[in-house]
């Protein structure tokens, strides 16, 4: 069974261009997990999705993390932004922010970020392209 709003999303697509674009943020990034969180000053239980590498959406201002750390022997890069919201959608986790995309966008639509920006909260508007 196919969701409704993916179905009113793919169909005229389909029609009018004869293929389907979907909706792309334009970074690379990961779950701020407990370690990432402690590394960057946050509390533990913080949320969100860590900006790695900023791909696409640089006109928006956002930024991808820019130090890089080993933790538990393991390589990991903080610093970046950390995606909490969008378009008033809580972002807990990376599949949080995926689904969002996914269900409740579409290519060309501008969004609204909620961003933690070294400890501050901050929002931007970013503009979704059709990924790659």
């Amino acid at each position: 069974m196919v969701p409704a709003n993916i179905v009113t999303q793919v169909v005229p697509q389909l029609i009018e261009n004869g293929e389907i674009a979907y909706p792309w943020l334009g970074i690379s990034g990961t779950t701020l997990d407990d370690d990432l969180a402690q590394a960057m000053d946050l509390p533990i239980e913080q949320g969100g999705v860590l900006i790695f590498e900023v791909i696409a959406a640089d006109e928006a201002g956002l930024r991808g993390s820019d130090e890089q750390i080993s933790i538990n022997g393991l390589n990991a890069f903080i610093g970046g932004d950390i995606i909490v919201q969008m378009n008033d959608e809580p972002i807990s986790d990376f599949d949080d922010l995926l689904a969002y995309i996914v269900r409740q966008t579409s290519v060309g639509q501008t969004v609204t970020l909620q961003i933690l920006r070294d400890g501050e909260v901050e929002e931007v508007e970013v503009t979704l392209q059709a990924r790659p």
